[in-house]
């Protein structure tokens, strides 16, 4: 069952919240891998919400999104990590073998927070949650649908 939630926010700091409490949240996950998969427009909040995500999944420092390295990885405590890929440069499938992508996103232990997940949809798990960014006026739309999205 694919279940649907919708939440708005007008600021950063509402986005980044936002993210902290899914992070938080995510802390009580089994060992599966979570894959988030994040689409909006350039500018509409995903990395925002992936510097929140980290937070409350207890990473400290900068998050800094990884446009031109493509991924980064962060340890969370007390075991397990943190993926932040953004795949908005990459074209094909060779591309995501090149990589890795397969191995993330099935390792235990994983949560994947994959930024671009259009370019890629097909080649995503059906275990995940789709994260749309709408940003409508001053506000952003921030809706979680799919079979994970009722552990967030």
């Amino acid at each position: 069952m694919v279940r649907s939630t919708l939440y708005s926010t007008s600021s950063e700091r509402e986005t980044r919240n936002l993210g902290q409490a899914v992070g938080n949240n995510l802390k009580q996950r089994s060992g599966k891998p979570v894959i988030l998969a994040l689409y909006g427009k350039l500018g509409s909040g995903k990395t925002t919400f992936i510097r929140g995500l980290a937070s409350g999944l207890g990473i400290s420092g900068r998050i800094i999104s990884p446009t031109f390295v493509l991924i980064r990885q962060y340890n969370l405590k007390p075991s397990g990590r943190l993926f932040h890929l953004d795949l908005y440069r990459l074209h094909d499938r060779y591309d995501l073998d090149s990589i890795g992508i397969g191995e993330i996103l099935t390792a235990p232990g994983v949560i994947a927070a994959v930024e671009w997940a259009d370019r890629v949809k097909g080649f995503l798990p059906k275990e995940r949650t789709d994260i749309r960014f709408e940003v409508t006026g001053q506000y952003r739309r921030i809706s979680f649908a799919g079979p994970q999205s009722i552990r967030i």
